[in-house]
């Protein structure tokens, strides 16, 4: 996927396909080849998919918004038609709403003219009805499209973050061995260091112990441990039962925030979580860098979503920029859990592959809600919601997880550092890396 700079669904879509030959091999050139490179480009894909879904969402409501002027344009055959009015009306909201999805249309409308006879209105009508009615597929078609894009992109970007796990577990056995040697007292108790505090911060300061790596080991390992019985359930499932249950049934029960370990949170708004009226909210405890992993899942699964946001307002408005000194058994248990957060990572790693069964019964319901008449919408938004629920909770928490892993290793060799070259310093191949992160 690349990134998208220009407006509308259809457009964005049209242009990937043109340029997809072109771009393809460098993006397999600039595969990162180390942990920080990695998590550089993992931020950015995450940002253009968060982009990509934002543009979907767009051409769902306003595909919706077409059904209706078309369904308009239906009963008003029963009239007779629409008159040269009502088609004036027509004819600015759909080149309103095929400019937000960057439809190219020679025609929006017959002419204006042509309402203005009543012997011809509603032939004219008919026509028009027809017009937006093939716009409408065309775009149902387009939405469909960009859900399996999602789908191919998400296997690409997991595939990114368990290839950056390998690096960070890599470096966390290189600090183990480099942190037993660690003796005497430091030059100095603390690192002032504003981006490692802010990222490794817990409940207004960082500790001086292994607790906040502790905490992101337990709850990782909470969150996939009810991951593999849900995707398995969607995996062994047909089309309609699927979106049979899905509102309300038993698979929407599975996805309970209460389910992957997250507390319930009651009053969101209070907590700056943005969500819709109703939903069950959940939040796991306070993780490093004062954030949380936040679940949200809608009655009817559209709108739902998970990820990581500040665990409240306080976390949000920290400021701190030092980080204390890791003695030698906080330093050694913290690279133990960022190793064991690794493992339980990478055994999580055949999820994804159970995942993709359950993903392409979904997108197979979702092509097969989009060519039906009646309930489309409703359908395809069902299936989004459960595919963001599959996908979102696992890709949040790995995605983070590694990212907290790689500042828990930067606290550890900075704090070997710390004690000087008596004690071998930081690991040779590290120390360029050290060197940038103070």
């Amino acid at each position: 996927m690349r990134r998208i700079t220009h407006r509308g669904l259809v457009a964005a879509m049209e242009e990937e396909e043109l340029l997809q030959e072109e771009e393809q091999p460098a993006e397999v050139e600039d595969l990162a080849n180390s942990q920080e490179e990695g998590l550089t480009e993992i931020v950015e894909d995450e940002a253009e998919l968060d982009q990509h879904d934002a543009l979907t969402d767009e051409a769902v409501e306003t595909v919706e918004a077409l059904e209706a002027l078309r369904e308009h344009l239906k009963v008003s055959l029963e009239s007779g038609g629409i008159d040269q009015a009502g088609a004036g009306v027509l004819d600015i909201s759909l080149k309103h709403m095929y400019r937000r999805l960057g439809v190219r249309t020679v025609r929006v409308t017959p002419a204006l003219e042509s309402f203005g006879s009543i012997a011809r209105r509603s032939e004219t009508t008919k026509i028009a009805m027809e017009e937006v009615g093939e716009q409408v597929r065309k775009i149902w078609e387009t939405i469909v499209a960009s859900i399996r894009k999602a789908i191919e992109w998400i296997k690409g970007f997991v595939k990114k973050l368990f290839d950056n796990v390998e690096a960070m577990v890599s470096r966390a056995k290189s600090l183990k061995e480099s942190a037993g040697k660690i003796e005497g007292e430091p030059k100095e108790r603390e690192i002032k260091n504003s981006g490692l505090a802010g990222a490794l911060h817990l409940g207004g300061k960082v500790p001086a112990d292994p607790s906040g790596s502790g905490r992101l080991l337990e709850v990782t390992e909470k969150m996939f441990g009810a991951y593999g019985g849900i995707v398995q359930k969607i995996a062994t499932a047909g089309p309609d039962k699927v979106l049979g249950e899905a509102a309300g049934g038993e698979i929407a029960k599975e996805f309970s925030p209460e389910h992957f370990g997250l507390e319930p949170v009651h009053d969101a708004a209070s907590q700056g979580i943005p969500a819709p009226e109703g939903a069950a909210v959940g939040r796991s405890a306070e993780l490093p860098g004062g954030k949380a992993i936040v679940m949200i899942v809608t009655a009817s699964l559209d709108g739902s979503n998970a990820g990581v946001l500040n665990f409240n307002k306080q976390a949000a408005e920290f400021k701190g920029e030092a980080v204390p000194v890791l003695n030698r058994d906080a330093a050694s248990t913290i690279c133990d859990n960022v190793i064991k957060l690794g493992e339980a990572i990478r055994q999580k790693q055949s999820l994804a592959r159970t995942a993709e069964s359950a993903k392409e019964l979904l997108l197979r319901a979702c092509e097969q809600a989009a060519r039906s008449e009646d309930g489309k919408a409703g359908a395809v938004k069902t299936v989004r919601g459960l595919l963001k629920l599959i996908d979102a909770p696992f890709v949040a928490m790995t995605s983070y997880a590694t990212k907290a892993g790689r500042s828990l290793n930067q606290h550890v060799e900075q704090s070997i550092r710390a004690y000087g070259p008596a004690t071998g310093g930081a690991p040779a191949e590290h120390k360029e890396e050290a060197k940038e992160a103070a």
